[in-house]
């Protein structure tokens, strides 16, 4: 760099010229499975350049943090570790090792070294105190942690209370329910089933072995026909909310199921949009057309009944005592440790809300003792407030706007500030500050106020409770 531009030291740190560094040392990074810090902001300025756009250079700040991370121990230790996880996953994936017939949706091995890691947290967690800066009180670290959602029963109760919630809203609105599953076509799958006797045993798949596709190479499929999705529905006007759960076929291809709701007049032609998108893609192979796209239109009342059993597959097993698999024929109480190690191990995201109020602000709510913030930030807020610290998620929906609502209208916010000193990589870092604000003065004279929290008022317990 230096040499091409006559010896001028300088020159190397122009900000073309540390774009062009960035895009070296990313190609070496991507060779060994490793995608280096804002490389989509790399793509996104490669993509200007072609085009003869205004900003062909990547900001200097990214770049140094970037290239900071690439030349840290700890950086690269940890992301060849989860690369090492994956790849030997891969490998058990490729030999047959997790499928219906051996072991359904992720190895043994992968089970057991996720049982590892938790056992490991658990006893870190149970040897360590936290104590009050304020009053000097001190706190065993692992009663705080199992009276959070980290503890999956109180993870559980907080998604069935919060869909209950959600589905109030939708008899209260007249909507109409949709249960949506979206499969991912047949080159993602490793296996498929074949008739033997009166059992259907897994086989080698001769499409996927040509690409080796991963789990997570079929969650980013099915992110971008989601994507594909809501901007359709954006494009048509069509307001649709609901919430998505992720879960694993036998052999480790994920499946969306989604409970989405609609007023009645768009419901078809939000079927139809989410049909065409879903089969966009190898739309006239086997089996596309019956098993890409499934379509349940539900009754009014009984859809968080439907999904309970979704959500406890995927977190504890509760309460699913003679249910049976319907992919496996075993007990579902068995196989909810290994959709969880799946989860774990390919870091799929297993439940997502869409187009609801943010949970960031009903759990900072919850966390005030009963205080009242309609003087600070008026009686709307205050309703938010109080139907979290009640845990009636359909009253917070309503309080915040009701679904829909763009973020920066709804009532309620939460506040982030800068930390006062930057990561290890020179970055600026945004932390909730404890605080909440309003910026919609539909709903409050208070426009831009900020109600502090202090910690004197805050209590920790269950969200879900």
């Amino acid at each position: 760099m230096i040499t091409s531009h006559q010896g001028d030291r300088n020159r190397i740190f122009d900000e073309t010229v540390q774009t062009d560094i960035y895009g070296r040392l990313a190609e070496l990074a991507r060779g060994l499975h490793v995608t280096p810090e804002y490389y989509s902001s790399y793509q996104k300025t490669l993509r200007q350049r072609t085009q003869g756009k205004d900003h062909q250079t990547m900001p200097l700040r990214q770049v140094y943090a970037a290239v900071a991370r690439l030349i840290s121990r700890d950086y690269w230790l940890t992301k060849l570790r989860s690369h090492r996880t994956r790849w030997v996953e891969s490998l058990m994936i490729a030999a047959m090792d997790v499928c219906k017939q051996h072991q359904p949706y992720a190895s043994q091995q992968a089970i057991r070294a996720v049982k590892s890691q938790r056992l490991a947290n658990l006893r870190y967690l149970q040897a360590m105190e936290i104590e009050d800066t304020d009053s000097g009180e001190r706190f065993d670290l692992i009663d705080k942690v199992m009276a959070s959602i980290a503890n999956p029963e109180i993870r559980r109760m907080e998604l069935m209370a919060q869909m209950a919630g959600i589905e109030k809203v939708a008899l209260t609105r007249n909507d109409i329910g949709l249960f949506v599953t979206l499969t991912c076509p047949s080159k993602y799958h490793p296996t498929k089933l074949r008739q033997r006797g009166k059992d259907n045993i897994a086989v080698l798949n001769h499409r996927w072995k040509e690409a080796a596709l991963t789990p997570k190479d079929g969650q980013r499929y099915l992110v971008k026909v989601w994507s594909r999705i809501r901007a359709a529905f954006a494009d048509n006007d069509i307001a649709v909310y609901g919430v998505r759960v992720v879960e694993p076929h036998h052999d480790a291809t994920p499946h969306w199921h989604l409970l989405l709701f609609t007023d009645k007049a768009h419901r078809a032609k939000a079927v139809e949009i989410m049909r065409k998108k879903a089969l966009a893609e190898d739309p006239d192979e086997k089996g596309a057309q019956q098993h890409r796209f499934e379509c349940k239109h539900m009754n009014k009342g009984g859809a968080v009944g439907y999904i309970a059993k979704y959500i406890a597959k995927n977190i504890d097993g509760y309460a699913l005592e003679g249910e049976t698999d319907f992919e496996t024929g075993k007990p579902l109480t068995e196989t909810a440790a290994a959709v969880s190690a799946w989860a774990a191990t390919w870091r799929i995201p297993q439940f997502h809300f869409y187009q609801l109020p943010a949970k960031g602000v009903y759990r900072e709510c919850r966390r005030l003792r009963s205080l009242s913030i309609a003087d600070t930030l008026g009686e709307m807020a205050e309703k938010v407030r109080k139907a979290a610290d009640e845990g009636d998620f359909a009253a917070y929906i309503d309080a915040q706007g009701g679904p829909c609502t763009p973020r920066k209208e709804q009532t309620l916010r939460v506040a982030y500030k800068t930390a006062d000193e930057p990561n290890a990589y020179d970055e600026a870092v945004q932390k909730n500050s404890g605080d909440l604000c309003t910026t919609s003065p539909r709903y409050s004279h208070h426009e831009n106020a900020v109600k502090k929290i202090p910690a004197s008022e805050k209590r920790t317990r269950a969200s879900g409770s």
